[in-house]
């Protein structure tokens, strides 16, 4: 499923983020989790996975991901990725 494989290449991205997402969990949920961790550096991201979360299940949702947003998407979470841990220590 074209579905599946999308998210299954964002929760690894994700997850090399610091972001952790169980195979059942969708992209909203993700979008959060990505905002209590990055803040404002990670707007850009999670506002991405609302995007696709909305092409899925939307009414008259598309039928295969949009490629273009699933790249950027990754892209940005290997920026967030590379920049410093952003919790306190």
């Amino acid at each position: 499923d074209p579905w599946q494989r999308q998210m299954r290449a964002l929760r690894g991205a994700l997850a090399r983020a610091g972001i952790a997402a169980a195979p059942h969990e969708p992209a909203g949920t993700l979008a959060r989790r990505v905002r209590q961790r990055f803040g404002a550096a990670g707007e850009a991201l999670a506002a991405l996975l609302e995007t696709l979360e909305r092409q899925r299940y939307a009414v008259g949702a598309r039928h295969r991901p949009d490629r273009a947003l699933t790249r950027q998407s990754i892209a940005l979470a290997r920026a967030l990725a590379a920049r410093p841990d952003p919790r306190p220590t």
